[in-house]
């Protein structure tokens, strides 16, 4: 059961303007500048600073649609600037959560609240909730030995889930039953509410998505991410129509019900979950891998096989009609 209060307290070293990347308006930091941006919001601005080492703090000043976003490697004072936002990243420091406040306690530095009664609404990632996009989350091998089973994708989060815009009776059909399974046997689902339970789910496949060695300006890099297993499964794809046309067959058009309907040609993947956030630290909220279908890894990753043989077999869903 969650506690109904906390306090934090910063370390030492943290006792800068504030302790939370909330932001502070109508001031500004002096000191080591490191970089500008634009950008449209102080959202944006903060997340930045959040995830950049070495910022110490960030300012925001709006300038019509846009704004300036400073980043700071040192900060030394404060200037008064009309309209600006600025805060310091998250700090290191002891976080403590109550049961019960019998009193209060004054710490320099320290902030403290009680959870907010707002409920809770999970949002999966866009434009992958369209029913009209093939969805493709990410995979690691277990233990990062090659060739080994697989598991979701821990180095980020995936962004699965349910659609509130587009629901399964009317525009995903072909996902009904897989979804069906999953709610009825899903372990840890979210809380009641958060959401939409008929809802388009994603996604749909997935594929390894980290330690892809490509080459950028003649050097060797390790990238990833569902940016890596998306073209990854489309060049899987872009295969099977080439061999389609081969045998003079069409292009396989619109994927998703073939995908549901050939559920055999992917390997399921049951280990891992996507309650992970960008970084290294954990989510209170989000779904776990499970036998078949699930809101991380979709039906599984592709045997590529198993997936031409279905692609090729007769009668099929795709026609000439059918693009």
């Amino acid at each position: 059961m969650k506690a109904p209060y906390w306090s934090f307290v910063p370390g030492a070293s943290s006792s800068l303007l504030s302790t939370t990347c909330a932001g502070t308006t109508g001031v500004s930091f002096t000191g080591k500048l490191r970089v500008k941006l634009q950008m449209e919001t102080a959202d944006e601005c903060c997340n930045i600073a959040t995830n950049e080492e070495g910022v110490q703090g960030y300012t925001f000043t709006s300038a019509g649609s846009t704004g300036e976003c400073q980043l700071f490697a040192s900060v030394s004072g404060r200037n008064a600037t009309s309209g600006a936002v600025s805060g310091v990243p998250p700090l290191p420091g002891n976080c403590t959560v109550w049961a019960a406040v019998t009193g209060n306690t004054t710490h320099a530095g320290a902030v403290s609240g009680s959870p907010s009664n707002k409920a809770v609404q999970l949002w999966p990632s866009w434009p992958a909730s369209s029913p009209w996009v093939t969805a493709v989350g990410a995979t690691r091998f277990v233990g990062q030995v090659p060739g080994s089973e697989e598991m979701a994708s821990d180095q980020f989060g995936s962004g699965g889930g349910f659609s509130t815009m587009f629901n399964i009776t009317q525009d995903a059909s072909w996902q009904a039953s897989a979804v069906a399974a999953y709610l009825k046997a899903a372990p840890q689902l979210p809380p009641a509410g958060s959401f939409p339970t008929g809802g388009r789910g994603t996604p749909d496949v997935s594929a390894l998505g980290e330690g892809y060695q490509v080459l950028i300006n003649g050097e060797l890099q390790a990238v990833g991410g569902t940016s890596a297993s998306a073209p990854a499964f489309a060049g899987l794809v872009s295969l099977l129509n080439e061999a389609r046309t081969q045998q003079n067959q069409a292009a396989m058009g619109f994927l998703n019900p073939w995908i549901y309907s050939n559920q055999e040609a992917f390997t399921d993947v049951t280990k891992g979950s996507n309650m992970i956030g960008r970084g290294e630290f954990s989510l209170p909220y989000g779904y776990n891998c499970t036998k078949g279908w699930d809101p991380v890894t979709g039906v599984g990753t592709p045997d590529f096989r198993k997936m031409l043989a279905a692609a090729l077999k007769k009668p099929n869903i795709f026609n000439d009609t059918h693009q």
